[in-house]
């Protein structure tokens, strides 16, 4: 890469970023009314599209978006309800806590499940009692099946797009499970805005449920409802990204991930020859195991490659957006620093610089 083309694509990104800065302002001032929060129990109506219900301050505020299901998971005629959380890890939390609260559950999940949602279950002392299933798209052992019956199954959905569970969820329901979508919005559902933090924990209830079922989902659900207030994770007006359940958009915003998984599996194949790289189940993003046990040491190196490339990628914790971005964490599971990459929604061109200064600065020299 030549010094003009370092120069614009470092104008471009910095246009981006003044875009994003332009557009959420404006669509926050379309689409929402600046409701101040109150202990007043009314209902707030914004474009029947979704509504607030607010009562004491902590509690503020109850959100609903219509159709929400059918919407944004692609799911009809199904028993469900949504509750909206300040972000993913909230929706997490809330609902893991109530379940600590209510019985003794044993939840199960793979190795490799997002290491903060294993800290919580290992705090909350989820380890016996009623099997609970978790399931985590992060993990490269997800898959769209499962033959448990009877059960209560939690998913986080984050890393995949949300029409991509239609019949996942059907064939839980017909199995007559209890199944709890939690969900970061961020990541993927805002089309790179980064416009807010939020998050969402569906319940789906199945018709095959029987009474003694329906009581007990009913307590964990009033229960996780109780905590989200108690502890102020429920979202607030500055929450909510207007077009989440917009159906449009939740197309459009499909095949930009289709993007993302290409570019990433791309990246992989031009470096397949690298042992240390991985490529991981959901094409989001791959990871670098490194030999460099200093974390410090670690983030000022790789702060300093994505310095040095002018544009061309970044030191930061984002994936799933429109550059690319180079970020380092201590892996729960290797124990191991690594580098997280994450190809964005870039053209070839961009893509193909991206390879060749890969097999310059990181490539076998960390």
């Amino acid at each position: 890469m030549n010094k003009k083309e370092k120069i614009f694509f470092e104008s471009l990104f910095k246009k981006n970023i003044h875009s994003k800065l332009e557009i959420n302002p404006l669509l926050r001032s379309k689409y929402l009314i600046n409701l101040p929060l109150t202990n007043k129990n009314n209902k707030y109506f914004i474009k029947e599209d979704y509504t607030f219900n607010y009562d004491y301050q902590r509690f503020d505020s109850d959100l609903k978006y219509n159709n929400f299901e059918s919407s944004f998971y692609n799911v009809n005629d199904v028993h469900s309800k949504t509750i909206f959380t300040n972000c993913g890890m909230s929706s997490i939390f809330c609902v893991l806590y109530a379940l600590s609260r209510l019985e003794n559950y044993k939840v199960t999940y793979e190795k490799d499940i997002y290491f903060e949602t294993q800290k919580i279950i290992e705090s909350l002392k989820l380890n016996r009692g009623k099997k609970i299933i978790y399931y985590d798209t992060i993990s490269d052992n997800f898959k769209f099946d499962s033959n448990e019956k009877n059960k209560i199954i939690i998913i986080d959905t984050t890393c995949y797009h949300s029409y991509d569970f239609n019949e996942f969820i059907t064939k839980l329901l017909n199995n007559n499970n209890f199944v709890i979508m939690v969900r970061s919005h961020v990541k993927l559902d805002m089309l790179g805005l980064e416009y807010a933090f939020l998050g969402s924990v569906t319940f789906f209830i199945s018709d095959k449920t029987n009474k003694v079922q329906f009581d007990n989902y009913k307590k964990i659900i009033i229960n996780t409802l109780n905590i989200c207030g108690t502890i102020g994770a429920y979202a607030s007006e500055n929450n909510i990204f207007p077009l989440l359940s917009n159906i449009n958009f939740i197309k459009l915003n499909k095949d930009r991930i289709k993007r993302l998984n290409n570019n990433n599996k791309y990246f992989y194949e031009k470096n397949r020859e690298n042992k240390y790289l991985v490529l991981h189940n959901h094409n989001l993003f791959l990871t670098l195991i490194t030999n460099i046990d200093d974390t410090q040491k670690l983030i000022d190196v790789v702060k300093k490659i994505a310095n040095d490339s002018k544009g061309l990628c970044y030191y930061s914790s984002s994936f799933g957006f429109d550059y690319i971005a180079l970020d380092t964490y201590f892996d729960f599971n290797s124990k191991k620093n690594t580098v997280r990459i994450s190809i964005g929604d870039v053209n070839k061109k961009v893509l193909n610089d991206f390879v060749d200064y890969f097999k310059e600065k990181l490539d076998g020299k960390i």
